[in-house]
């Protein structure tokens, strides 16, 4: 290596390659000026103490990527001082002051060096663990709970406390505040605060309060019970009284918990929604917290893009943890209703029966190639087909979502008149007045939402609203939406500055689902199709896929013929389908007096399948 890095390449060539690449940054190298002064500077530092050296010289180099001087000068100096103190110190700034220095809050430095002034005076050993946190929350962009973190530690240090009650703050507060929900974290480490302020010694009964369930308190409540809590410690000699209330082991505390929560947990509706879910869809669906669903983390359509939201794979539904997007609990309860029974139309109304071959067959849509790799389902691999799949997806779900408010219209209107607003509304919030005037989200409010149309309206609006209404007859299936993309995606594609369009709640239809999820009942699906084609017998595997999932992964012999009249003429289907170890329900099973049903646990639901297991009673000739 040659250059101003030479020196450290002898030294560590891992360390120097390192510092080449942090410091080009977005691929423009450093000036070797710049460099040069870096390994002056880390090389005695590196000699003071290896571990702090190396820690200081790629923090170093990460801000010289900045190309911003005055961040490195601050850097090089702060550090150059808590060297002097000493290399545990020094390590600590030279770690976490990058991340700290560029944040986008601008007085996030100075509370950084105030509260690590506080603390230090406790001892030294009280800075790591809620340093890393401090780092942590920046990197997981939360720049408003770090600060709000580094006043809690400021309050809480600036107590008068015993060595161990030090160490058992300076480990506990990190990891707890760590496991606060992102979207309220900021408000419940303030709430923290100011009972700190008041009392350290309530800290950990608020802390256990919310473990408990003070965290399902919305902003405007929380800070009423804190006041409350505040309130009995003033009032009462004693601090007893106060934490008993924050760690909700007294009446009182349970009982303000109760007036002031609003919010409404999944489990509280849990049992309820899967009743309705099942009964209405014909499904042994679960219903399940969005956090259990595989792609939550990796998949936008999983993504909570409004806050609140909720997704289907095929075998579940997924909802929100807690619901408590309004100030009334009952009005937070519905709307956990009302996205169930929205998502139970995607099942009631065929949305995941899309089949390529079926789009092919009624719609003329031709058959994309296959792809190498682990097969996608029909609606990806159509989509995939497009030069930009983003921009077809948009058009398929505004489509479908307009086939399912047809579809409700016809056959729940009431559910209709309860949804369509609260749509309208979650519109509203989550469109700027740019997006909602762009074409994609004036066709989808539209078709979707079903709101009249804007006068003025561009030539290839008016004609994609009007093929739609032509295509999406009362019995259109959901490869009609196949039909209406490859016929306007020329047309939209020609809007310049696409970018996806926010879905009320999340309710984007997944393409690519889990493979537990879709092979569970795709792969004998296929088997079968294969199988019955070979007899002579015309299936769709959509619609087998469809019949195995409503009778929890069966095949119901007498009404195979609902799928394929020519089924019929095979003498003995049960024999031939068998090699695929598909249970089958014997004929006149459902009305067997001597058979008893038990429900059994299925792994891949993590749920019982009701009435799974058929046991038929049988005398044996010689029993006694």
């Amino acid at each position: 290596m040659e250059g101003p890095l030479q020196r450290l390449a002898l030294l560590d060539p891992e360390l120097a390659g390192e510092i080449r690449d942090l410091s080009s940054g977005g691929g423009v190298p450093a000036a070797d000026a710049d460099l040069a002064e870096l390994v002056e500077a880390a090389l005695q530092w590196i000699s003071l103490e290896v571990s702090f050296g190396y820690a200081a010289a790629r923090g170093w180099a990460g801000l010289l990527a900045t190309g911003s001087g005055p961040l490195v000068d601050r850097y090089r100096t702060l550090v150059a001082a808590a060297a002097g103190e000493g290399p545990h110190l020094a390590r600590l700034m030279a770690e976490h002051l990058p991340p700290v220095l560029t944040a986008p809050s601008g007085d996030l430095p100075d509370r950084f060096l105030r509260t690590v002034a506080v603390m230090r005076k406790k001892g030294a050993y009280t800075l790591k663990s809620p340093l890393e946190a401090v780092s942590r929350l920046l990197a997981d962009g939360d720049p408003d709970s770090a600060a709000a973190f580094l006043d809690l530690l400021e309050t809480v240090f600036s107590h008068e406390m015993p060595y161990g009650r030090s160490l058992h703050l300076a480990h506990d507060l990190p990891r707890s505040i760590l496991a606060f929900a992102p979207a309220k974290r900021p408000w419940q480490i303030r709430a923290l605060t100011r009972v700190a302020a008041v009392d350290i010694a309530l800290a950990d009964p608020f802390l256990q309060g919310l473990e408990r369930g003070i965290r399902r308190l919305n902003r405007d409540g929380l800070h009423r019970f804190v006041q409350e809590g505040l309130a009995h410690h003033r009032t009462t000699p004693a601090a007893r009284l106060a934490q008993r209330f924050f760690s909700l082991d007294s009446r009182l505390g349970l009982e303000a918990l109760d007036r002031l929560r609003v919010s409404v947990t999944l489990p509280e509706v849990q049992s309820e929604l899967t009743r309705y879910v099942r009964a209405r869809t014909g499904f042994s669906l679960s219903i399940r917290a969005l956090s259990e669903w595989p792609g939550f983390l990796r998949s936008s359509a999983g993504a909570p893009e409004t806050g609140v939201s909720v997704f289907s794979d095929g075998q579940a539904l997924y909802l929100p943890e807690e619901i408590d997007r309004f100030g009334d609990r009952e009005q937070n309860r519905l709307l956990y209703k009302c996205l169930a029974k929205l998502e139970s139309a995607l099942y009631e109304f065929g949305a995941f029966d899309f089949d390529l071959e079926r789009a092919a067959d009624r719609y003329g849509i031709a058959l994309p190639h296959e792809k190498a790799g682990p097969p996608g389902s029909d609606l990806a691999r159509f989509l995939d087909a497009f030069p930009c799949p983003d921009l077809a997806r948009d058009l398929f779900t505004v489509f479908e979502h307009g086939r399912l408010r047809l579809a409700l219209a016809g056959c729940y209107p009431g559910l209709l008149r309860q949804v369509g607003p609260l749509l309208r509304d979650e519109v509203r919030r989550i469109w700027s007045d740019a997006v909602a005037a762009c074409p994609m989200a004036r066709l989808y409010a539209a078709l979707a939402l079903g709101l009249p149309q804007i006068s003025g309206q561009a030539p290839d609006l008016e004609r994609v609203i009007s093929l739609f209404s032509k295509v999406m007859t009362p019995d259109a299936p959901v490869e009609a939406g196949a039909l209406l993309v490859r016929e306007t995606y020329g047309a939209m594609a020609e809007a310049k500055g696409f970018s996806p369009l926010p879905i009320p709640f999340g309710r984007r239809l997944g393409l690519d689902l889990p493979g537990d999820a879709r092979e569970s009942m795709d792969a004998p699906a296929r088997n079968i199709k294969e199988t019955l084609e070979k007899h002579g017998v015309k299936v769709y595997k959509a619609d087998i896929r469809a019949h195995l999932a409503r009778n929890a992964g069966r095949l119901d012999l007498e009404k195979i013929a609902s799928l394929t009249p020519s089924a019929s003429a095979i003498p003995d289907l049960a024999g031939v389908l068998a090699p695929w170890g598909v249970p089958t329900i014997p004929e006149g099973g459902d009305d067997d007096d001597a058979a008893f049903r038990h429900r059994e646990w299925d792994f891949r639901l993590q749920d019982y399948l009701p009435d799974h297991v058929r046991v038929r009673e049988h005398r044996l000739a010689d029993a006694r």
